[in-house]
């Protein structure tokens, strides 16, 4: 009891210091938390195969290929997911049927891109890219409508039963990428191996959600969806683009030296907005922000993640990924001062969603990867360590300036930080 106390007592001292409530975080947090750093972890576990057992070229390859194809899952409209979710939870678990049909119709539409392009690659670049493009358009429909499925258990509040199945499905895509690079296996079945699991996993779990779904004979709101689609469009665009542009400008060997060092700063992004949705409930209550507190306990979050960060890629980077990739050590350290801007840019990513504004959002999203274009455009050839770092920079700046700009306009000092007022 004396221990237990202690402990408390010491979380209440953190609390204070950092204004968070720690208890909330541990309570709500930890099926996130654990289904996140699984994630993660399959992801890093995927990631150290190919720089253990394939090639740069094999990695570039297998990078390019899978963000073509995220980059074209518009067509199967994601944000219908959110739209799933929101009608879940009032009782409408048809809606989940009906979203998985309008999502594979939808992927259909994507199909003449990927055969087209892939056709272009064989007779004009890459043979092996263009065969592999032809034969993952077959599977792209299935890969993209079944993904729906966890929407009925969150929706349902179930976010154990979620987790455990998110888990489940990414260890079994993990490992089945994982042995096919292991034994050495061609691009193709690298690739086959990563869709042709996520659809039979995603499959099993969609069946099963069929069973328990009771029917309910309501439309699906397109409006809403097609919005929630071109919002999450732009977000994705800072992830998938530079994965192109490094491919058609620098070469597939390169773009594995940055997916590399960009892969750490991406899980430490996702952590923090991860675990910084916790909050949009309180962001809904609190209509007035102590806007100058926030802010600074958001930048002091960030340091603390830039500090562990980088005592963490001195000590294990060459462990885990060989001394092959001293370059990419260069590119994250090089990168990873933008991680003090992250928790700040995931509150303002959130406090904007809870002011109905996506809208703006959107267009602030679009602008930031634009601009961030030109400037890559416009500095390639001064080499690829220049530009990239700059085109990162410049893109995270982008973002968050006219956010807090806006913040600032439109936010309160008259109350307490949300952060410290938790019920």
């Amino acid at each position: 009891m004396l221990f237990k106390y202690g402990v408390e007592k010491q979380v209440e001292k953190i609390a204070k210091i950092l204004g968070l409530d720690v208890n909330y975080f541990i309570k709500n947090g930890f099926w996130i938390f654990i289904r996140y750093i699984i994630i993660g972890l399959t992801g890093l576990a995927i990631t150290i195969s190919f720089t253990r057992f394939g090639t740069k070229q094999l990695l570039g390859q297998y990078q390019f290929i899978l963000n073509f194809l995220s980059l074209l899952s518009i067509f199967s409209l994601p944000g219908l997911n959110t739209v799933a979710l929101r009608d879940v939870s009032l009782g409408k678990d048809s809606v989940v049927k009906k979203i998985v049909r309008i999502s594979f119709i939808g992927s259909l539409f994507a199909l003449p891109i990927i055969f087209s392009y892939g056709l272009y690659q064989i007779y004009s670049r890459d043979v092996l890219i263009g065969t592999i493009l032809i034969l993952s358009g077959f599977l792209f429909p299935f890969f993209y409508a079944l993904n729906t499925w966890y929407t009925f258990f969150e929706g349902k509040k179930l976010f154990k039963d979620a987790s455990i199945r998110i888990i489940i499905l990414n260890i079994a895509v993990a490992l089945s990428v994982i042995l096919a690079i292991y034994l050495k296996m061609q691009l193709f079945w690298i690739i086959f191996a990563f869709l042709f699991a996520n659809i039979l996993i995603s499959g099993l779990f969609y069946f099963e959600v069929l069973k328990k779904i009771k029917e309910v004979s309501d439309g699906v709101d397109m409006k809403y969806g097609i919005s929630c689609t071109f919002q999450k469009l732009t977000y994705s665009f800072s992830d998938s683009i530079p994965v192109l542009l490094i491919s058609f400008v620098f070469g597939f060997e390169l773009l594995a030296v940055y997916q590399v060092a960009y892969f750490s700063i991406a899980l430490i992004s996702g952590l923090i907005a991860a675990l910084s949705t916790m909050y949009m409930p309180l962001l809904f209550k609190y209509k007035k922000l102590n806007y100058v507190k926030i802010i600074w306990q958001n930048l002091l979050l960030g340091l603390v993640f830039f500090v562990g960060f980088i005592v963490f890629i001195r000590i294990f980077f060459f462990t885990l990924y060989g001394n092959n990739y001293h370059e990419s050590y260069i590119l994250v350290k090089e990168f990873s001062f933008v991680i003090i801007l992250m928790p700040l840019k995931s509150f303002l990513f959130n406090f904007f969603t809870a002011k109905n504004r996506n809208n703006f959002l959107i267009i602030s999203n679009l602008m930031a990867n634009l601009a961030a274009l030109f400037i890559f455009y416009i500095t390639r050839k001064s080499g690829f360590f220049v530009s990239i770092p700059l085109y990162f920079y410049l893109f995270s700046a982008l973002v968050v300036v006219p956010l807090l700009v806006n913040y600032f306009l439109i936010a309160s000092r008259k109350t307490d930080s949300i952060l410290s007022e938790i019920n």
